[in-house]
């Protein structure tokens, strides 16, 4: 987190204009990012020591990760006498340190940038061989405009201050609570059946998914689980994952409802998180995450 903070100041300070302060209120573009969208997996350039990157644009990921390969081809040094358990859709993991003293992401350069490794490659979700995540330890340091159904997202950078008017659209969008946690995920606000949960925004998912506490809590019976199919998938974990596909009466996100809502059911990888909003929803909408001011706009009807 004291990363966090350290780089929100440094990128804060490329965005400011000439001769302005940062303490004068107000944000600007500071660039606007390809996406490509294969398989709905976003995915997005950087450059490491110089050589060009595929990751995964990811508001789920709490870090930058790269694979294994990516990390040999990339020449980086490996600290495995630091090592991390984290998890994920197909069990706990264990990932090695890295520093990537070199890294260039949508033309501003990042300084002694920490990211983890993992000993495995990624799930071959896209067409494309992608080389990690970019998570939120850069995508925080921005308020990001990201139309995923137009293939881009744009970088904001500048101080959002209580009377900045976010985001700066024409086209109507709405808002619900958010909140933000300690390492920078971006969580909504919204309702399955009869509960009210908290959402993780999670555009490193393919698909939306709830726990099944979360799913016994909104109405849905045990036996009504159990009859729903069950596929195989993989997430980042390991293993492979058995999942639920159920539909729910009714889904509310803000004002919009969504009756007979496909959601996958399991309990993999999502640790205290009851649901995650995944690209079969995010990828069709223009969204404004503020990280500076923990909001999410949504574009209130999605593009065609």
């Amino acid at each position: 987190m004291r990363f966090i903070a350290l780089l929100l100041v440094l990128l804060l300070a490329a965005c400011a204009a000439p001769g302005t302060s940062l303490r004068t209120c107000g944000i600007r573009p500071f660039a606007e990012v390809p996406v490509a969208v294969s398989q709905n997996t976003p995915l997005v350039q950087a450059r490491i020591n110089g050589n060009p990157v595929t990751l995964l644009l990811d508001t789920g990921a709490e870090r930058v990760l790269l694979t294994q390969d990516a990390v040999k081809r990339l020449g980086l040094t490996i600290d495995t006498s630091r090592s991390f358990t984290e998890s994920g859709a197909g069990g706990a993991f264990s990932s090695f340190a890295a520093q990537v003293r070199d890294f260039e992401f949508a033309g501003l350069a990042i300084p002694d940038h920490p990211v983890s490794a993992l000993p495995y490659a990624l799930p071959a979700n896209s067409r494309e061989p992608v080389d990690g995540l970019l998570g939120v330890t850069v995508l925080s340091a921005f308020d990001i405009d990201m139309d995923l159904p137009k293939r881009k997202m744009t970088l904001y950078g500048g101080l959002v201050c209580s009377d900045t008017v976010i985001p700066p659209w024409r086209e109507p969008s709405f808002t619900a609570p958010a909140e933000v946690s300690p390492r920078g995920r971006m969580n909504l606000q919204v309702r399955v059946g009869a509960t009210t949960l908290m959402a993780l925004l999670d555009t490193g998912a393919t698909g939306s998914v709830i726990t099944t506490r979360a799913a016994l809590a909104s109405g849905v019976t045990a036996e009504e689980l159990a009859a729903s199919p069950s596929s195989i998938m993989r997430g980042i974990g390991p293993a492979p994952v058995t999942v639920r596909q159920h539909r729910f009466a009714e889904l509310q996100i803000g004002p919009q409802r969504f009756a007979n809502a496909r959601l996958l059911v399991t309990d993999s990888g999502l640790g205290t998180v009851d649901m995650i909003l995944g690209m079969d929803y995010l990828g069709s909408r223009r969204l404004w995450f503020s990280y500076a001011r923990k909001q999410v706009f949504i574009m209130v009807a999605p593009r065609q």
